[in-house]
């Protein structure tokens, strides 16, 4: 626990209720800041704990439970399945009601027959742990972002907290990864998943050489037709920025902005400009990069080929809309929009966004990073960045769409019937890696989607997913014309490898002993596990009936009851089972735990008892009583 350096004595509770709950590079920017408050302002007093009294509601809003670590996050996704489980009976608004408490959007609901899939969502723990782990990453380093804690001083990027929890769940998905399989139905194949994720885009070096093949082929594409090469570069207003470039400091001007939005900005500025490129006919080609700031703001790096002639125009308009917004803030002309135009004589348009790839994959073939730092590290940290907001960092722009390469790519010995064809032709141009002659064969870098002559075969599979739901259209090969070429004839199982109890330890499964996860919390609980979840599930009939059988919003029950004489003799025979054996320590605190749970809340109806038992599981866990402002 970290205090201020400078304080009045009689404020060391409130500043000690406001910063235990938070992590500790979180209690030691609030600490700095309260100092800086207290030696500036007058009163200090008033100034520094009015300051840090707001700055902890604003993180309160942003996120709760900012402590907490994955295991209390797959306990709470427990208890919300549990919870909606017990109110699917009432229908889908009564489900959706606990997911908006926890403001947690419900799954969308267009049709009636959209129903029963949304409910096995919110029932599933699975889709819990899901939607939990999102709000609780993103609400973290938009908290980290507040405090000034992403900047190029104290963690470039994104914050140390969340390049740390995406280690955390890389680790966990090679534990999963090493523990399947997946067999060919058809012939008994088996391999392992580990073994099929290394030989797809998955793997970054795959991934790159894609990339830059794609890039390549785009260029030389560009090179026979005579068309020319811009760079451009888009940077979001200042009032986006947490941090100033340089010194780190906190930006005053900043809104809160978080990297998500700061994406959904620019690319509402990118809409504009291909709007109006095609009300004034001008066509390009290209790729574009999404990369952060030194404070996670992103911005974007453009490489457009385009016929010479309309270079001019296309500049004036990707400008134009690209200070459309504060245009006269200062340094808006400078670093908002920054062309630059490829000369062929000083290097390739291909090597100049070269650097912007690797950068953002794995740092390959780099000395350092543009602060001079480890490109490997940060190549990590801009991976954590882009998996934490749901930025997609690389899109094509123009061409046609690199699944019908990749589908073509599938095939390994090609059918005598398409030799001679124009299908032929783009499975010899995919196979041997070749995108400008690829790009020719289905009509040039500016085709329309609709007039590609190769095309997608899809089908409609019926069959029921996880929720009951039809899978829906499934890619089964490429088509042209009366052509088709089927590309996925397997069936393939996904299953558990066959492994001894010390190999599934060693991967993260069940303990050696085959103790299973409500094994481990019963041991941990004692036997007041059974008591905090309740299994019991509404019974049908009428609403009177129904409503005294569902459970109630917390995890106990709110309304004051009766005690039965043997749970009070149950609950005297644990308290006082301390004088008999040396468990009876651990059975005294489970049963000291349990009362405390099971306090009455003074909201009914609140939240408050479901944290109290998170903050049992997680002692880590930030408490959700209300504290005293």
């Amino acid at each position: 626990m970290i205090l201020p350096q400078n304080f009045h004595r009689h404020d060391r509770d409130f500043i000690h209720t406001r910063l235990r709950p938070l992590p500790y590079r979180f209690q030691k920017a609030l600490a700095e800041r309260y100092n800086d408050t207290y030696c500036t302002e007058q009163p200090p007093r008033f100034a520094a704990n009015s300051e840090l009294r707001l700055t902890c509601e604003q993180l309160d809003k942003i996120s709760y439970r900012l402590g907490c670590d994955d295991d209390a996050i797959v306990e709470l996704a427990r208890r919300y399945a549990h919870r909606c489980l017990l109110y699917r009976q009432r229908g889908f608004e009564s489900v959706a009601r606990v997911c908006r408490a926890v403001e947690i959007e419900p799954p969308p609901v267009e049709s009636p027959e959209d129903v029963p899939g949304a409910i096995a969502r919110m029932v599933d723990e699975c889709w819990w742990r899901r939607q939990l782990r999102k709000k609780h990453a993103r609400g973290l380093e938009q908290c980290a972002l507040a405090l000034n804690l992403v900047s190029q001083k104290k963690g470039k990027y994104c914050s140390d907290e969340t390049l740390s929890r995406r280690k955390s769940q890389q680790a966990r998905n090679r534990q999963l990864l090493a523990t399947l399989e997946a067999i060919n139905e058809s012939t008994g194949e088996v391999f392992s998943l580990e073994e099929i994720v290394a030989l797809s885009v998955s793997n970054p070096k795959i991934r790159r050489a894609e990339l830059m093949t794609r890039i390549a082929g785009f260029e030389l594409m560009a090179k026979e037709q005579g068309h020319a090469a811009e760079f451009y570069t888009l940077t979001c207003p200042s009032r986006m920025h947490a941090a100033h470039s340089g010194t780190g400091e906190r930006n005053r001007k900043y809104d809160g902005t978080t990297p998500r939005e700061a994406q959904q900005y620019l690319c509402q500025v990118w809409s504009r400009i291909r709007s109006k490129c095609k009300r004034e006919g001008i066509a390009f080609y290209g790729f574009r990069v999404a990369e952060p700031q030194h404070d996670g703001t992103p911005h974007w790096h453009l490489l457009l080929f385009t016929q010479p002639e309309n270079t001019g125009n296309l500049r004036a308009i990707v400008k134009h809309y690209a200070l459309q917004t504060d245009p006269k803030e200062p340094g808006a002309q400078q670093h908002r929009f920054k062309p630059v135009k490829i000369d062929p004589a000083k290097g390739t348009a291909t090597g100049y966004i070269a650097k912007y790839i690797s950068k953002n994959i794995d740092g390959y073939a780099l000395e350092q990073d543009l602060f001079g730092g480890d490109p490997v590290k940060g190549a990590e940290r801009v991976e954590a960045w882009a998996r934490t907001w749901g930025i997609r960092q690389f899109q094509q722009i123009g061409g046609p769409p690199v699944s019908i390469w990749r589908e073509l790519r599938r095939i390994h010995n090609s059918p005598n019937h398409i030799h001679g064809t124009l299908l032929g032709e783009a499975h010899q141009h995919a196979d041997a890696g070749n995108w400008c002659e690829f790009i020719k064969t289905l009509g040039g870098p500016v085709v329309s989607r609709k007039d590609l002559p190769v095309q997608l075969v899809k089908y409609q599979n019926d069959q029921p997913n996880k929720y009951g739901e039809p899978i829906g259209l499934q890619i089964k090969g490429v088509q042209h014309r009366n052509l088709v070429v089927l590309t996925r004839l397997a069936t393939w199982t996904i299953g558990t490898k066959p492994m001894t109890p010390e190999e599934r330890y060693q991967c993260g499964g069940a303990y050696e002993t085959g103790e299973t996860h409500d094994q481990k919390m019963q041991r941990l609980l004692g036997p007041y596990y059974q008591e905090l979840t309740n299994s019991q599930t509404p019974s049908q009939g009428d609403s009177a009936t129904e409503a005294a059988a569902v459970a109630p919003w917390t995890c106990v029950n709110n309304c004051t009851e009766t005690i039965p004489n043997d749970r009070k003799n149950q609950l005297s025979h644990h308290a006082n089972s301390d004088d008999k054996g040396s468990g009876g320590e651990t059975t005294k605190q489970h049963a000291d735990a349990f009362k405390a749970v099971t306090r009455n809340s003074p909201n009914p109806g609140s939240d408050s008892a479901d944290q109290r038992c998170v903050a049992l599981l997680n002692p880590t866990s930030r408490p959700t009583t209300n504290h005293p402002r």
